[in-house]
């Protein structure tokens, strides 16, 4: 079969793309599965290459995109077709090089620090154990076959058993159930990933927290032993998932986030605080404590609060001159 030639031509194995693959790493993998002397002849096949000559060794932190004609063909040699390749691999959705470029062309790009490797035990089941790279962000951040923690990248980047810790695989089952309830995806991710700050503020505290939060202690010790097996690397945000999902169901509550922004004095904020400390299952007594100036919970209220500080101060200012009638709240959506 003439790859260079035929663009009508598949080959006869077909190789699936894994959820949020780099089109890399899956030209690789085709072109291997098919036994083609070089891998990079199926890429190269593709079209012509606008920036650098590709190799094998890119596939650790480099990707490609393809213009639309070299898209095509990647759909005819997988023959499998191009939007379920679009669905799967996330550098389909763009193109490359000139928008009237009718000939088949890919361009290498360098993006290290959002490609990781596939779950290792799912790799592992596979003929020849191929090296499958995928997006942080655009694949699963566990797999659920073998109950691993896989969102690793070049600074944590030991895969954990899960098997020891199910709240975490429950924990990230809140979060997209989390994203999937906002209109805003990319809005809850930023959210979560600062309500996350705040419990592994906890954590590498030199303890303050000791007398208000043992059972917190006493959890976080405990994930971290089950998972630092062989001495892996446990990152801090994962021992602290749990908590930073419970907390961020709340700070991503519109009404909540409301209710914080438009409190005229810091003592009607407590009732924010006191729901934090029993959705964590703690004593009254941590309220109080989180609600001090050097926490963390206190610096995501404070920003919140001088993010809205215009709307509070208009609201009120309204409210003292409407003696007569009810004025009513700001807009929810306005507190994101």
């Amino acid at each position: 079969m003439d790859l260079w030639q035929d663009d009508a031509a598949r080959l006869p194995f077909r190789v699936r793309p894994v959820q949020g693959e780099t089109t890399l790493s899956y030209v690789l993998r085709l072109a291997a599965a098919n036994e083609l002397d070089r891998p990079t002849t199926l890429l190269r096949a593709l079209g012509e290459p606008l920036n650098t000559a590709p190799s094998q060794t890119m596939i650790a932190n480099r990707d490609v995109t393809l213009n639309e004609p070299a898209q095509l063909r990647l759909a005819a040699f997988s023959g499998i077709d191009l939007e379920d390749l679009r669905q799967r691999l996330p550098t389909l959705e763009q193109s490359c090089g000139e928008p009237d470029r009718r000939s088949p062309a890919f361009q290498v790009f360098a993006d290290s620090s959002r490609i990781r490797r596939a779950c290792e035990r799912c790799i592992a089941r596979l003929p020849g154990t191929p090296d499958i790279r995928v997006y942080l962000h655009r694949a699963p951040g566990i797999c659920r076959r073998h109950r691993r923690w896989v969102a690793t990248h070049k600074h944590e980047p030991h895969q954990l058993d899960l098997a020891e810790t199910p709240e975490i695989i429950t924990a990230v089952k809140r979060r997209q159930r989390l994203i999937a309830s906002t209109e805003d995806s990319r809005w809850a991710v930023g959210e979560i990933w600062w309500a996350q700050r705040i419990p592994v503020g906890w954590l590498t505290t030199t303890m303050r927290f000791t007398n208000l939060s043992d059972s917190l202690r006493d959890q976080w010790q405990r994930r971290r032993t089950a998972l630092a097996v062989a001495g892996a690397h446990v990152p801090n945000g994962v021992i602290v998932l749990p908590e930073a999902i419970t907390i961020a169901e709340v700070t991503c509550n519109l009404k909540w986030r409301r209710y914080v922004a438009l409190a005229e004095y810091d003592y009607q904020i407590r009732p924010f605080y006191r729901l934090l400390s029993r959705r964590l299952g703690q004593p009254l007594g941590f309220a109080e404590r989180i609600s001090q100036p050097d926490s963390p919970a206190r610096h995501w209220v404070d920003e919140h609060r001088r993010k809205h500080q215009e709307t509070r101060e208009n609201h009120w200012q309204t409210a003292r001159t409407a003696s007569s009638r009810e004025v009513p709240l700001p807009e929810i959506r306005h507190f994101k």
